[in-house]
């Protein structure tokens, strides 16, 4: 008996860590035009096979494409978006894609759209002033929000903050000054507390 509950508490141990990784609060669901590459290899299998980038530097892997004859082409993919723990890289930016085609319209325009539902937070600090002040948390990534060209919408988040919140905006990547890295950061078109 006192084997059996061994064994048990040991396969509770070890899989409590992943349930708790696997619940992420929040959803991002993303529009993403850019460019598919496919065939990716990474060492331990550490891919998905596939990703995207756009023109201004917004990329992550892609889940769940079954068509590789998309392979360099412009292409729209709507899924959601999460950031996951890696082996070799510290965090793994994935979306699993709900659909997927080529883009003929427009074909050199890229963009990231975004709807998220996450915790607001305000009052945000960072060295050298690099952060617009605001944040939103959802699916294991925290992104800024520019909220600057609503002023009701700024006072809307000061009321919101520590809430649960749904954003929509367009999604750009800036470099950090201070040191390597990059910021993600939402041009906010849309903002609402969740009911």
């Amino acid at each position: 008996m006192r084997t059996q509950l061994s064994i048990i508490a040991l396969a509770l141990f070890f899989t409590a860590p992943a349930f708790a990784e696997d619940k992420k609060e929040g959803t991002i669901e993303l529009e993403v035009k850019g460019t598919l590459t496919t065939g990716i290899v990474a060492i331990g299998g550490e891919s998905t096979g596939a990703a995207i980038a756009t023109k201004d530097g917004f990329g992550c892997e892609i889940a769940g494409l079954k068509d590789e004859k998309l392979n360099k082409k412009t292409v729209v993919v709507k899924g959601s978006f999460a950031i996951k723990p890696g082996v070799e890289v510290g965090q793994r930016r994935i979306l699993t894609v709900k659909s997927i085609e080529e883009a003929t319209d427009k074909a050199d325009e890229n963009y990231a759209k975004a709807k998220i539902t996450g915790k607001l937070a305000t009052g945000i600090l960072a060295p050298g002033g690099a952060t617009t002040g605001v944040t939103i948390t959802a699916a294991g990534a925290t992104w800024e929000l520019d909220l600057r060209k609503d002023k009701d919408m700024v006072a809307a988040a000061e009321k919101l903050t520590g809430k649960e919140i749904v954003v929509e905006g367009t999604v750009e990547v800036k470099k950090l000054n201070t040191r390597p890295g990059t910021r993600t950061i939402v041009s906010v078109t849309s903002l609402k507390g969740v009911e």
